[in-house]
């Protein structure tokens, strides 16, 4: 089917380094930041106060503690309890000390550069603070906007100065529309609007009498606000307790620890005018987010060098574990129960990049990958069974006895095979096998391809549509015969799932060896056993609580429609195919919503498959994150009825939630061990995938 070509520009796409001790940073308690107009950071401790140099940090003699920054051309003016110490070229030539506390520095629209103590207002002037005049009030936290306006909250008034004879007008809590709200830090955009942290959120006030607050404001943040700043296109960065927003055009996004912070509670922001990078700081260590403007096809080229880095073993493409906190260079990857289905993805996308680009290393990819698929089936000594996974002396847990590894050897060593293989992994084999047969595959693979998928669906024709062990007993999962499927409410929600999933193997098999049998099995499923009608209603709703059964249903009902010629039997399919859709474009997948388009030409939601693509983290760990904490989430129960657990009742975005496969549960508010990490095929998959139908374009 012909979808409509979208066009894409570059995307940001978000680059994180975390600053240790190991950089020269000594204290990691930041509690304040300040760049200057050469772009040199300087990082406020509770130890003193250091400038970024290169890569690493130098300590600026003299300067014990600094609790404020403010950045005015050449100097840096660094502030503890009640002194100001003047930096040029990261040396500290004068310290001046006043009798009250400092609140803090701010410079207007005329670069007027003001300073408040506790309740006593300076100007610069001749590089030295002058005393002006005296607030009536107890002063925090100050900012300045136009020329000789300058805002001072204090626990009980805000105070703005203004005209010429700089009186100050204090607006009264209790005596005007101003929240009864504490504020800890303020900042003034160009056009006089107040952006003002609070214990409970975020609050605009216009400098008049309108104020927004969190309860006004849904995308407001409903948690401490700790620290804002804007860049210099108005992006606005919100530090709280919690973590960081970032709000642009695009909306807000939220970023927290462990994935972009080094602790949840941000202490101090230092935003780079151009808005290239944030420099975040927080009691446990400093972050720098970088903002790169990347092509989705860059990206692909990205995650193609990170898997031949990190993730392939022998043609298997496979996770990380066992690694050192947030070090994907650390750990090994992992043998699990279905390698197969997670090579398979990686096969097509392979098959898919090879199509577009014809790059024959995209070739070399998919037909290593491929070959090793195909093994699994032939190193059982079980015509058409295929082993889940094999392991060899010297990897992970071999040799622990488990029941289900047995012994083998093949050209290389001894090495031992794990059986209990299950329909997810079926759907692996016969969905890379398909892909490979039709777009990469010459003649004698063609011969070789067919040869193992005929020997897999004679294994399951024979021993009445189950997989048999090396134990002579079926595997739990493997299972579609009519008896269980339409007779056996055991089997209720893998009926339509499996029905699906057994037609596609009986036309893959038909495709690739012509081979009446299974064209006359096929149709014996959906005349005597009404397997198409099954697919009618293939995904039953369980309000998000199960996941695996989506990948098994679009990757099985994709191979049904691509040999499917019959406009009746389609007809079934796509019924089914629709209903999945639209259970689940809730979650913005880029895999589910491509396929449906793919096959159906209708509207799929393109932009916001583009939009996961986009944000889809480079860094491929696995992250803690607790979702949980943020108020600004709207969570559902309705999964407990399935035995699942409260989650979010919107999709998450794919950098905001705990890294895995896209096809894995969106909604889970928590998740991740920083230890781990999974390959990001489920990207490459339907990226490749949009390129191949045509539907994107860069």
């Amino acid at each position: 089917m012909q979808y409509n070509c979208l066009k894409l520009k570059k995307s940001l796409q978000k680059q994180v380094k975390k600053y240790d001790t190991k950089s020269g940073l000594s204290c990691l308690q930041i509690t304040c930041l300040a760049v200057d107009e050469q772009q040199e950071l300087f990082v406020g401790t509770a130890q003193g106060l250091f400038v970024l140099n290169g890569k690493t940090f130098c300590k600026i003699d003299g300067i014990d503690s600094v609790c404020k920054l403010f950045s005015f051309g050449e100097t840096v003016f660094a502030c503890s309890e009640n002194t100001v110490y003047t930096v040029q070229n990261a040396q500290c030539i004068a310290t001046t000390e006043y009798d009250e506390r400092i609140a803090g520095i701010a410079r207007d629209q005329a670069d007027t550069v003001w300073m408040m103590t506790t309740r006593k207002l300076y100007r610069l002037q001749d590089g030295e603070f002058r005393f002006i005049n005296e607030t009536e009030f107890d002063v925090n936290c100050i900012s300045a906007s136009e020329p000789g306006v300058v805002y001072a909250a204090g626990k009980d008034a805000l105070m703005i100065l203004r005209g010429k004879r700089f009186e100050w007008g204090n607006i009264l809590r209790g005596r005007s529309r101003m929240p009864d709200v504490d504020f800890s830090a303020i900042s003034a955009d160009a056009y006089g609007h107040l952006w003002c942290a609070g214990a409970d959120g975020l609050y605009v006030f216009d400098g008049r009498s309108e104020w927004l607050t969190p309860e006004k404001v849904r995308a407001f943040p409903k948690t401490e606000v700790t620290a804002v700043a804007f860049d210099g296109y108005g992006v606005r960065y919100i530090g709280t307790d919690i973590g960081l927003y970032r709000y642009d055009v695009n909306g807000f996004q939220f970023m927290g620890a462990d994935r972009y912070l080094a602790d949840g509670r941000v202490t101090a922001l230092a935003v780079f005018a151009d808005s290239s990078k944030v420099y975040v700081g927080t009691a446990k260590g400093l972050t720098c987010i970088s903002f790169v403007e990347m092509s989705l096809l860059e990206k692909a080229m990205y995650f193609e060098e990170h898997i031949r880095k990190y993730n392939v073993r022998e043609g298997y493409v496979l996770g990380r574990v066992n690694m050192e906190e947030g070090n994907i260079d650390s750990g090994h990857v992992q043998i699990t129960d279905n390698d197969g289905l997670w090579t398979a993805k990686y096969v097509v996308s392979q098959c898919l990049r090879y199509a577009v680009t014809g790059d024959e290393k995209a070739l070399q990819n998919a037909r290593e990958s491929q070959k090793a698929m195909m093994k699994l089936e032939t190193l059982t000594g079980i015509p058409g069974f295929t082993a889940r996974a094999y392991r060899r002396p010297g990897e992970d847990r071999f040799g622990n006895g488990h029941s289900e590894w047995r012994k083998a050897e093949d050209e290389i060593s001894a090495l031992e095979w794990r059986g209990e293989t299950s329909s997810d992994e079926m759907v692996g084999h016969f969905y890379s096998a398909s892909w490979y047969y039709d777009l990469c595959a010459d003649v004698n693979e063609k011969q070789q391809i067919a040869k193992n998928i005929a020997a897999i669906v004679d294994h399951m024709i024979e021993n009445e549509y189950q997989l048999i062990d090396a134990t002579g007993e079926p595997t739990t999962w493997a299972h579609w015969h009519p008896d269980d499927l339409n007779h056996d409410d055991r089997w209720t929600w893998e009926k339509g799932t499996n029905s699906l999933e057994l037609l596609a193997f009986m036309r893959v098999a038909y495709h690739m060896t012509g081979n009446e049998k299974y064209l006359n099995t096929y149709f014996t499923l959906v005349k005597r056993h009404h397997y198409a009608m099954n697919c009618i209603l293939y995904k039953l709703h369980d309000n998000h609580a199960c996941h695996i059964d989506d990948r098994l249903g679009f990757y099985s009902v994709q191979m049904l429609l691509k040999y499917e010629t019959d406009v009746q039997l389609r007809k079934y399919y796509l019924m089914g195919l629709r209903q999945h859709f639209e259970d689940q474009r809730i979650e913005r997948n880029p895999s589910w919503n491509i396929i449906f388009g793919s096959l159906t030409g209708a509207f799929c939601d393109l932009e916001n498959a583009v939009r996961t693509l986009q944000e889809y983290p480079l860094d491929c760990i696995n992250y803690r994150v607790d979702n949980s904490i943020r108020k600004d989430i709207e969570t559902d129960d309705a999964t407990l009825e399935f035995g699942g657990i409260v989650q979010a009742k919107d999709g998450l975005p794919a950098d905001e939630r705990a890294y895995g496969r896209l096809g894995s549960n969106a909604f889970s508010l928590r998740g991740g061990n920083n230890c781990s990490s999974h390959a990001p095929t489920d990207w490459l998959l339907p990226y490749w995938m949009a390129r191949y139908y045509k539907m994107i374009e860069e």
